[in-house]
């Protein structure tokens, strides 16, 4: 367990300057995870720009983009991967998990009209309790592969990971599947 004296160690501060910053640790923590999540809500809205010139939402144009539509997201996790993979690992906060996710089902729903070519409550409006799980699937599977990823980055690269949001943006399940197969070596 982290304590306030380890933070001063390494930060080198003293324990009065510690204090007039921060009530305690937790304080710290919350801030950090504040700025962490103000950097995704950036990142994921000019990520967001690249689909809002759109005018049909055409899906062949959507597949193109796909490549693309993480970009400045993932760049951002990159570079404060140490940050998410500490946050986000078994003594980690499980409230800040549970933030981004919040964070994800907020930016599908800014993208579902790009994505189906239809306005948000059009989409609710037919059958809400398909859209809220199509929501929860989507969005889980892009921030746990991305967490996956912040946590493995030694062994998983960038190119690799856009290339399997790419697929689960656009493709379906069974081409993952294909995928994993292609990258894994048969026994």
């Amino acid at each position: 367990m982290c304590t306030v004296s380890d933070i001063l160690s390494v930060a080198q501060v003293s324990k009065k300057t510690f204090y007039i910053y921060y009530s305690d640790k937790f304080a710290l923590v919350k801030e950090i995870e504040d700025n962490l999540i103000h950097g995704l809500r950036k990142s994921l809205k000019e990520d967001r720009q690249e689909l809002s010139h759109l005018k049909k939402y055409p899906l062949a144009k959507l597949d193109e983009l796909a490549d693309d539509s993480f970009d400045h997201t993932i760049a951002f996790c990159d570079q404060n991967k140490t940050w998410f993979s500490n946050l986000l690992s078994s003594n980690g906060d499980i409230r800040f998990l549970n933030r981004i996710y919040k964070l994800g089902s907020e930016e599908v729903t800014k993208r579902l009209p790009y994505y189906f070519g239809a306005s948000y409550d059009e989409i609710k409006a037919n059958d809400s309790n398909v859209f809220s799980a199509v929501k929860i699937l989507y969005s889980h599977l892009i921030i746990d592969l991305t967490c996956f990823w912040m946590a493995n980055s030694q062994i998983m690269s960038i190119v690799e990971v856009k290339s399997l949001i790419n697929i689960i943006q656009t493709q379906p399940f069974v081409k993952l599947m294909a995928y994993c197969r292609q990258t894994l070596p048969c026994s």
